[in-house]
């Protein structure tokens, strides 16, 4: 299995996010996921003694106050060399 190098944990996040959103709708008619919010917890590209960053992306019609959009999340530990990563994706839909 590969490792990822340390310090590309936040462009690899940053290019999922990327990928992610052409598959979101303009408009509610035009498809089935209205948008997307990812959220990255923990020792991202850093080492040593560093405090947790919080990495979050949205994009679309991310909320979780409309009662009107259902919404669709998981929830994952990424394993790293200098720690986990709490990685959560909501679809809104």
């Amino acid at each position: 299995m590969g490792h990822m190098r340390l310090f590309a944990h936040r462009r690899f996040l940053r290019l999922l996010a990327t990928f992610l959103r052409p598959y979101v709708a303009l408009t509610p008619h035009e498809g089935k996921i209205l948008g997307f919010n990812l959220v990255v917890t923990g020792k991202i590209s850093v080492t040593g003694n560093a405090m947790s960053r919080t990495m979050q992306v949205r994009h679309g019609h991310a909320g979780v106050n409309n009662l009107r959009y259902h919404a669709s999340s998981a929830f994952a530990l990424i394993r790293t060399k200098t720690g986990c990563l709490g990685f959560n994706l909501t679809f809104f839909f």
